[in-house]
């Protein structure tokens, strides 16, 4: 047992002693590739305006944290600025040089230079420096000579003024080779800088693709004793990079090298925020250091420089509009046309134009928050239309605008709803968006707030799916004719504050059922709970042992809803679960073992994201841990992180209580446990913390097993240590209690210790009350005093949350309508049809012996390596018999990697005998075998029948995931395929060639499609059903659209969903289909894969290789569409 605490303890030390501060944000929102420069003690930065006009912004500070606005370059060029904006202006390099600054930019296929005497302007107008290339850096050498750097490693001189170019382009770079198995764009070298050091130029620049996968984007560092080079790279490239996607930053690229006033040194760069793609790429700052040898490096730590006076930090949003021009926030788009707005009597007023948002005249300001709230008043003028938008272009946007007839809401630039405007030319229009999930509200003076539509997903509109390197901006427009009016627009970050809060929503779990359950009360003493007191979450689709205990609930500074549980089930056994007792040995772990937590996160409540953290996983030192239970989550200010806090033992000694950090997205571990607080008596057990913040105090309530088990506290000045034990007892209870929690009385200076009577039969929870934290006055135990329990009893181990009057009435309504009777999945799993790691299923009736078969591809293996594939039979869709391997790639001469996505047809040849087709992908490839039977062996026609050539000029996707399929009809046979496009060609008779001239694409583009074609026929019309997403998201899902040909058209954008996910019963990834018509009759299935249930949605990424094979029943409509299908467990 030494042995094992002390290598717990040796990773404990590495571990901490990489603990991170950086990186830190210091412009939260769309401010992608920073330039930053140091001026004395002062800085200033700007960064790329694309098409948002006019020019650039600059900022300035002395901190390098905190940023104030300057001006906007070129906002008095109207008119002969204009031929910039005619190509989208990015990256530019802010330089000071002979004490004149310098813009140089790329836009319109060229690069421009723009120069001022005084940073906050007048700023000249765009200089044409007429070379192409994109990302300029400017350098000068020892003897003044001037370059300047463009992508790709290429260098031109400039001009002594720095204005014009000098003689030609040379290539003087070739970057740094990263490894080949990174995930990223491509090479894409660019963003050039330049930097001056210890007789050493230092070029700094950017691989890897600034979008893309999250890993995609780096800053890697080269040197040189001349500014021509030759450049050798740095051996601790990458400076910057996101290793994966399970880190809080995304394609971490585009830095620039700054010192500070006290010497030290940082890179500046920008970044997206994990999942949040729409708020743009946002800048970042950590520090580095520099070797013996000379080169720099990250480091973990650094001390900001300090400012001599304050320095108010960002924009301010809100707009009275009060001034007469118009503010800094705000930015047109693909114009800059001043002369369309009027500013008077607080009032702005914007000429319209075009027909649609896509079209009309919009003004633009940057949301900076994940969980933000916008509004405005609007009066629309004669033959106007106007209103609130969320804006990332053309094609992309969400929001609501009127022409005092009618409301329209945009859901997205394709999908818009109309309804009768009540409130005429005058009316107010709010957006919530909360983690990308927005509502859209409207009212007027006096008048309650209307929800118009809520649960509309902007989380796709953002580069990768729309391209421009944009941001999802917060628009105000103007179309058709005349002009709007707007008032008070006002944004702000929707955390709500207690003077918002007026309802207590109390998590706790049953033993009977080891799920999550809600009560809700409006006055905090009497509490009923949702959904008729039957779970609100079974824990039996979420955790390892299936169950969970000790819930806690926690807002966080995001304003989303963060939980965390027990991943254990006490009656595992009893219940189907489990055939031992507990997990491990008893004598050797201790009672109730366990080795992790369930992390659930949520912006509604209703809809959950989960994360199953194993804490024997993190490192070998932890392989031996008794138990984790009780946890609890607070924000360490300090650190700037979340922090989870919980009870730990090691095999079966004494508990203590432990804290990690984890990451905003709550599915990730940042650190490794460290003490938190142990009982002074080295024989006793502390556990089931909870940590309150009273003024500069943290209070730590506890159960302390002293004898009788009950409630102590201690009192710190820092969250995560250093708490003095004292010895007084704090419940009132002569039974044994434990799970305290501690919640404040809205709107008094009262706090509530509440905390589980385990010991009494029924379960209870008991109250006491205290103003001091010293003196408690005795509650009781509900409905044996003032706290009432309306429709349920036995609670264990809550926790109380705050919430609004609306987030109360919105999940009080929800549980109204939605209620449901906790099933146990022991008694109802259907799912998967057989065990293993199996996706991309065909199903097969065999004519010949009259059984089913289901063809997958072999899962579980990293980058879809497989390199075979099986078969499985069943006489009667329930039994399912594992057959033989059908196809080995060792025996197919064109590929020997990447076995993916068969499919097969069954052909009854003249004689009456039957051969079987079964095409399939590899290497990106896609072959044919041919066989005698339904189970194998196939032997391979010797030569792929679609090759890695794209059909039809097609730019991008792949040649994967055939489907076969012969038309009732005409008797012809037809194959389709395609990654990102849907293909189509028609098979000779010989069924393992194509007929010529017959290949078509039928979808072109990945909006609407993404993969896995299937068609099949029924009553006149052909089904054409494919995947949308990718196989390793949890949105993955089967859509459909009908044509009365085999070959098209089809419309994508008019497809319906066949089967999609349902969190609720931890069903996610539902894809990759294939469908079966019962002989004779109409009886159909859908044969489809997900990801492996219940843990596969906590796998990030490596969730795409970890799926199993389902079914389920599938019924039609009147009209012959497709009713959903409910996936079933």
């Amino acid at each position: 047992m030494k042995k094992v605490i002390s290598l717990f303890l040796f990773f404990l030390m590495v571990w901490n002693s990489s603990a991170k501060d950086f990186p830190k944000v210091i412009l939260a929102g769309d401010y992608p590739d920073p330039s930053i420069l140091r001026d004395g003690k002062d800085y200033y930065m700007t960064h790329s305006p694309f098409y948002y006009a006019p020019g650039f912004l600059i900022w300035h500070s002395q901190d390098l944290e905190h940023w104030e606005p300057v001006c906007r370059a070129m906002a008095q060029w109207e008119g002969s600025a204009m031929a910039q904006w005619e190509g989208s202006a990015m990256a530019p390099d802010l330089v000071k040089y002979n004490n004149r600054y310098y813009i140089y930019y790329p836009a319109a296929g060229t690069n421009w230079v723009i120069w001022a005497d005084d940073i906050r302007g007048p700023w000249s107008t765009p200089i044409d420096l007429k070379v192409k290339g994109i990302d300029p850096g400017h350098v000068a050498d020892a003897e003044g000579k001037r370059y300047l750097y463009l992508s790709e490693g290429k260098v031109v001189q400039l001009s002594d003024d720095g204005l014009s170019t000098v003689g030609e382009v040379k290539k003087v770079y070739d970057g740094w080779p990263y490894p080949r198995n990174w995930r990223t764009e491509g090479m894409y070298l660019e963003s050039p800088k330049l930097n001056y050091h210890n007789g050493y130029y230092y070029l700094t620049s950017a691989e890897g693709g600034t979008a893309g996968p999250g890993t995609s984007h780096m800053v890697v560092t080269a040197r040189s004793k001349s500014v021509l080079g030759p450049w050798e790279n740095s051996p601790f490239n990458p400076l910057v990079h996101t290793y994966s996607e399970r880190e809080s930053w995304w394609s971490k690229g585009h830095g620039t090298l700054i010192d500070d006033v006290n010497g030290n040194w940082w890179v500046v760069y920008h970044a997206y925020a994990k999942d949040y793609h729409t708020l743009g790429r946002q800048t970042l700052i950590e520090p580095i250091e520099w070797t013996p040898d000379g080169w720099c490096r990250a480091k973990s730590t650094g001390t900001l420089p300090k400012t001599e006076a304050p320095i108010p930090h960002g924009l301010e949003l809100s707009d009275d509009f009060k001034g007469k021009v118009l503010g800094l926030q705000w930015t047109f788009w693909k114009e800059y046309a001043p002369k369309a707005v009027t500013l008077e009597n607080r009032t702005l007023r914007l000429k319209a134009k075009g027909k649609t948002p896509a079209d009309g005249r919009l003004l633009l300001a940057t949301a900076e928050d994940k969980n933000y709230e916008t509004q405005v008043e609007v009066t629309v003028g004669k033959n106007n239309t106007a209103g609130l938008l969320l804006y990332y272009s053309e094609k992309a946007y969400a929001g609501l605008v009127s022409d005092g007839k009618t409301f329209t809401i945009y859901r997205h630039a394709g999908q818009k709803t109309e309804m009768p405007n009540t409130l005429g030319r005058q009316f107010t229009v709010r957006i919530k968006n909360q983690g990308n999930h927005v509502s859209i509200l409207v009212g007027k003076a006096g008048k309650e707030w209307t929800t118009l539509a809520e649960g509309i997903d902007v989380s796709g509109m953002h580069h990768n799916a729309y391209k421009g390197f944009y941001a999802l901006r917060i628009g105000l427009v103007s179309i058709g004719k005349g002009e709007a009016a707007f008032h008070r627009f006002r944004y702000k970050n929707a955390v709500p504050q207690e003077k918002d809060l007026s309802a207590y929503l109390m998590v706790f779990h049953k033993d009977e059922t080891h799920g999550l359950y809600m009560a809700l009360s409006r006055d905090g003493y009497t509490f009923t709970a949702l959904n008729d007191g039957e779970p609100v979450l079974a824990s039996d689709t979420i955790a390892y042992q299936r169950g969970i205990r000790d819930p806690y609930i926690y807002r966080g500074p995001d304003g989303a809803f963060y939980l965390a549980m027990t991943d254990l089930h006490v009656f595992a056994r009893r219940d189907g679960y489990r055939e031992t007792e507990w997990e491990r040995d008893r004598n050797m772990y201790g009672w109730g073992n366990n080795k992790g937590l369930v992390l659930m996160k949520s912006w509604d409540l209703v809809n959950w994201k989960r994360a199953n953290i194993r804490f024997d996983q993190l490192t070998a030192g932890l392989s031996e841990i008794g138990c984790a239970w009780a946890p609890e989550i607070a924000y360490d200010e300090r650190a700037g992180k979340l922090m989870i806090y919980y009870t730990m033992r090691f095999r079966n000694e004494r508990n203590k209580l432990y804290y990690v950090y984890v990451n905003d997205d709550f599915d990730r571990i940042e650190s490794l446990p460290q003490l938190l607080y142990e009982y002074p008596d080295e024989t006793v057990s502390a556990i089931d913390g909870d940590i309150t913040k009273v003024g500069d105090k943290y209070h730590l309530f506890y159960v302390a097993h002293d004898g009788q088990p009950g409630i102590k506290q201690a009192v710190s000045d820092r969250i995560n240590g250093d708490y003095e034990y004292d010895p007084r007892w704090y419940d009132f209870e002569p039974k044994s209690c434990e799970a305290p929690t501690v919640w404040k009385r809205l709107g008094e200076d009262k706090w509530v210790l509440m905390y589980d009577v385990y010991s009494i039969t029924p379960h209870n929870f008991a109250f006491t009350e205290t103003s001091d934290f010293i003196t408690f006055k005795n509650l009781g135990r509900f409905n044996e005093g003032v706290m009432k329990s309306t429709n349920f009893n036995a609670p264990k181990h809550g926790a109380v949350v705050h919430l609004t009057a609306e987030e109360a009435d919105k999940l009080e309504a929800y549980w109204q309508k939605n209620k449901r009777k906790y099933v146990s999945t022991a008694s109802i799993q259907k799912n998967p049809l057989f065990s293993g790691y199996y996706a991309d299923p065909e199903v097969l009736y065999s004519e010949q012996t009259k059984k089913y078969y289901i063809y997958p591809t072999t899962d579980g293996i990293p980058n879809w390596g497989g390199t075979s594939f099986k078969a499985f039979s069943s006489a009667d869709l329930k039994t399912w018999k594992e057959e033989r391997v059908v196809l080995d790639l060792r025996n197919v001469s064109w590929a020997k990697k990447n076995a993916w996505a068969p499919c097969i047809i069954e052909k009854k040849q003249t004689d009456g005998s039957y051969k079987y087709y079964f095409y399939y992908t590899a290497e990106r490839q896609i072959g044919v075998a041919v066989g005698d039977r339904p189970e194998g062996p196939f032997r391979d026609s010797g030569k792929p029948l679609i090759s890695r050539e794209r059909p039809c000029g097609m730019k991008r996707g792949q040649n994967i995931d055939p489907d076969v399929f012969t038309d009732p009809v005409s008797g012809k046979t037809y194959l389709y395929w395609g990654n990102y496009y849907m293909a189509v060609c028609e098979l000779n008779d010989d069924m393992v060639s194509v007929k010529p001239n017959t290949t078509k694409i039928l979808i072109d583009n990945d909006r609407h499609y993404s993969e896995a074609p299937y068609v099949f026929y029924r009553d006149g019309y052909y089904y054409f059903t494919w995947s949308k997403n990718d196989t390793r998201s949890a949105d993955y899902e089967v859509r459909y659209v009908r044509s009365k040909s085999p070959v098209g058209p089809i419309d994508p954008s008019e497809s319906r969903v066949v089967v999609c996910k349902k969190p609720d019963q931890g069903i996610y990834a539902t894809g990759h289909q294939s469908f079966l018509q019962v002989p004779g009759t109409d009886e159909w299935y859908v044969v489809y894969h997900r990801f492996k249930f219940p843990d596969g949605i906590t796998m990030g990424s490596e969730a795409g290789y970890h799926r199993e094979v389902c079914m389920d029943r599938m019924y039609f409509n009147e009209d012959g569409t497709i009713k959903q299908v409910v996936p079933s467990l």
